[in-house]
């Protein structure tokens, strides 16, 4: 099998805030031997949001074709398609489960997978008991934008993109109202702008990131998602509430003094700034995270 291209074949529900899809797009740039595509049920939210994809589920005879001739069936969340015993030959299923809280789909798929990983962050890990596999972003695409470390003698931008309403107290919080009147309190300055980011398309989404200086992420829960990843590639200073390089640490009880304190001070907030970069390029390339996915699923193949 070493020497074998390995056809693997992603599939999902929804479109999980394109972390399949970038997935399958760096496993298919910097991985060697390796074919990856991605079927999806649909690929957008009842919110508005909506996101790109390679296949849809209703493109019957494609999405059939690719599930068949796979040879790992990597689902994400959830058992899919219903009638996958159809084209089950030899197929190996590798269940990774993205979601908090845990749903009832996780009994489900993880009693037909023959190995389960959830992402790999610290609340995900805690929650589902399971080795973590890395959300991927592809930063030699995603990089800052120009002049992105010059942030003086203008506003500071700061953007909140929350993608739950849930409140505080919950594992999805994401202190949604909180924030929403923190960020209002702070937009009567006349030194800060701050951006709301809520029911976008994917590639609008990732621009209105790019142009801000400050992205808060998640202050409630001690955990960090897929935003952070996107805000360290654009070079932000990233708020999480996790004492962890490179994020600038916060809680709802002091969110309002730390947003002030990197407004005035513009050489910590360039500082944050450029470790943000510097640290995903050390720490998170997608070459070395792709290669993580292509040892479990040579693995399974074993």
């Amino acid at each position: 099998m070493r020497n074998k291209k390995l056809k693997v074949c992603m599939l999902s529900t929804t479109p999980l805030a394109a972390a399949p899809y970038e997935l399958m797009r760096c496993l298919n740039k910097y991985a060697k031997n390796i074919k990856v595509r991605l079927v999806s049920e649909r690929c957008s939210y009842m919110d508005g949001r909506s996101f790109p994809y390679d296949v849809l589920m209703s493109d019957e005879s494609r999405a059939k074709e690719i599930i068949k001739m796979a040879d790992i069936w990597h689902m994400h969340n959830s058992l899919f398609p219903n009638n996958y015993f159809d084209f089950l030959e030899n197929q190996k299923i590798l269940a990774q489960f993205h979601s908090l809280p845990i749903r009832q789909s996780f009994n489900t798929l993880s009693a037909v997978a023959n190995a389960c990983y959830t992402i790999d962050q610290p609340l995900h890990k805690r929650e589902y008991g399971l080795q973590g596999l890395p959300n991927v972003i592809d930063i030699e695409e995603h990089k800052p934008r120009e002049n992105w470390l010059d942030v003086e003698d203008r506003p500071i931008k700061i953007a909140f993109a929350p993608t739950s309403k849930s409140p505080v107290g919950r594992l999805d919080s994401k202190a949604y109202d909180s924030v929403k009147s923190i960020l209002y309190t702070l937009a009567r300055q006349k030194d800060i702008e701050t951006v709301w980011i809520e029911g976008r398309n994917y590639l609008e989404n990732l621009e209105l990131k790019k142009d801000v200086d400050i992205l808060i992420d998640d202050i409630t829960t001690g955990n960090w998602h897929r935003t952070s990843l996107e805000g360290m590639s654009f070079g932000l200073a990233v708020i999480n509430n996790i004492k962890r390089d490179p994020f600038v640490f916060a809680s709802l009880d002091n969110l309002i003094a730390v947003l002030k304190m990197l407004v005035k001070n513009k050489g910590i907030l360039r500082k944050y700034k450029e470790n943000s970069r510097l640290w995903i390029e050390k720490n998170w390339h997608p070459k070395d995270k792709c290669q993580e996915y292509v040892d479990v699923y040579r693995e399974l193949m074993k």
